[in-house]
């Protein structure tokens, strides 16, 4: 039975299964859902993840949600190529270099999106945004240093840990957009993409990926 994936535009985490998709040529009946209009909160959808998020990911009888789990279960599916690498020490280096992304680069960039994303634009608002600056910049620097030695963040090989970080980083970058529409806040400038040659190189292998053009969120295309 085919693969149904539930997804929201501009999810980072529905987007990194996407990419995982597409890097194993892999086909799926989408559904996308529209988060404003709470069709994530329909009983329909709520019966396959009771949290109400998105991704969502069904195959036949079974229903994944999460989507770690969910990169896991396509990465068993087609194990070519394999996102989380391939013997003791490679896998130990995905799983270091995914930990780091979600434990240390999310907490530190996610403020400024949410705020900008999802929170009242007011004063208050732009100094929360300056005040998150630094340790932002600090975790873009280490990726950075990273990406200057290797191709992707556990060797030379794309990985799961690739494919969390590049959705994350462009949802990051897309607050930038919104923030200079809004009146801006010059301080971010110090953040964007061409600020670091490295990661942007890296961008670049990603986005060179057969089926990336598929996976952009359909409303960051029509409006950019």
């Amino acid at each position: 039975m085919a693969l149904t994936l539930y997804w929201a535009s501009g999810s980072p985490f529905a987007w990194s299964v996407m990419l995982a998709l597409a890097c194993k040529g892999l086909s799926c009946e989408s559904r996308r859902l529209d988060m404003s209009q709470g069709e994530h909160k329909t009983p329909q959808f709520l019966a396959l993840n009771p949290r109400g998020k998105v991704p969502v990911l069904v195959d036949g009888d079974a229903v994944i949600t999460e989507s770690l789990a969910i990169l896991a279960y396509v990465d068993a599916l087609q194990p070519e190529p394999p996102l989380f690498g391939t013997g003791a020490l490679a896998r130990a280096r995905v799983m270091e270099a995914l930990s780091s992304v979600m434990s240390y680069l999310e907490p530190a960039l996610f403020p400024i999106p949410m705020q900008v994303f999802f929170k009242p634009w007011d004063e208050a608002g732009q100094d929360a945004v300056r005040r998150a600056i630094p340790a932002a910049l600090a975790e873009l620097e280490k990726v950075e240093a990273v990406l200057a030695g290797h191709d992707a963040l556990a060797g030379s090989d794309l990985s799961v840990a690739d494919l969390r970080l590049y959705p994350v980083l462009r949802f990051f970058w897309r607050a930038w957009i919104v923030v200079e529409k809004k009146g801006g806040v010059p301080e971010l400038a110090s953040l964007q993409r061409d600020r670091f040659p490295a990661i942007d190189g890296w961008c670049g292998r990603i986005e060179a990926l057969p089926g990336f053009a598929d996976t952009v969120p359909p409303h960051w295309v029509r409006k950019d």
